[in-house]
């Protein structure tokens, strides 16, 4: 893929310019101060084009109630895989995260866990460890009145008619509702 294909606007609340010559300044020694980025539509929460040195970050995190040191552990991330690259193992296969690799997230990444609960607490996410990356549950969008009266009835949860994983609006549904909400909308396809 082309790092301008799916691209999506700034909003101009934030700079991730800066944010990017910060994480490399601050954590490698301003090695990537010219890697780029854009948000994208993507499955995957954010990846990084080693030739080209572009970061691409899903369009839901183009939001304003995204904290900073969010994007700085996923800038950090990104970045960590130009240092310390994939490793074939006996079978073959690519590693893209060796335990060096986590080893030194460890020791550089300041607030790691409090922002992947945050990544978690507000963001409909799915871990795939065999291919070792974090997908952003596709939206589920408007929902029908059958849906949300089987919500309803199965789990007494009243689901709004529209929930959209890239509207900040959302993010104050927990994750349980998250997961009731793509439920009702697979009811749809299973009959």
């Amino acid at each position: 893929m082309k790092d301008h294909e799916n691209a999506q606007p700034q909003l101009p609340y934030r700079n991730l310019d800066a944010l990017v010559r910060g994480v490399s300044g601050k954590f490698f020694e301003h090695t990537y101060d010219n890697v780029t980025w854009s948000f994208v539509i993507q499955n995957t929460l954010a990846n990084i084009t080693y030739e080209s040195r572009h970061i691409r970050i899903h369009n839901v995190l183009n939001a304003v109630d995204v904290p900073e040191d969010v994007f700085v552990m996923i800038l950090l991330h990104e970045m960590l895989h130009l240092e310390v690259r994939p490793v074939q193992t006996r079978e073959g296969k690519w590693n893209d995260h060796p335990p060096e690799f986590w080893e030194a997230e460890r020791k550089r990444a300041p607030n790691n866990e409090a922002s992947w609960q945050w990544l978690y607490t507000y963001l409909p996410l799915r871990r795939r460890p065999r291919l070792q990356c974090t997908d952003v549950v596709p939206s589920v969008r408007r929902l029908s009145p059958q849906q949300r009266a089987w919500a309803r009835e199965k789990y007494g949860i009243e689901l709004p008619k529209v929930i959209r994983s890239d509207d900040p609006l959302s993010r104050t549904i927990d994750t349980r509702t998250w997961i009731i909400a793509v439920e009702a909308s697979m009811q749809r396809m299973r009959g």
